[in-house]
């Protein structure tokens, strides 16, 4: 069987969230990114973002 994104867990019983998260965030550099709808390329582009 297969959890989140092909790691391997054969039974939630034997291996925990934590360790699963653990084991995503090495697999993928992190977890969450956040990425732009326009590009960011100046302080003024990044301020309009927030605007």
């Amino acid at each position: 069987m297969r959890c989140m994104l092909g790691v391997r867990c054969p039974d939630m019983t034997q291996k925990s969230i934590g360790k699963q998260a653990l084991e995503l965030h090495k697999k993928l550099q992190g977890k969450i990114e956040v990425k732009s709808k326009m590009p960011v390329k100046s302080m003024a582009d990044l301020s309009r973002c927030f605007g």
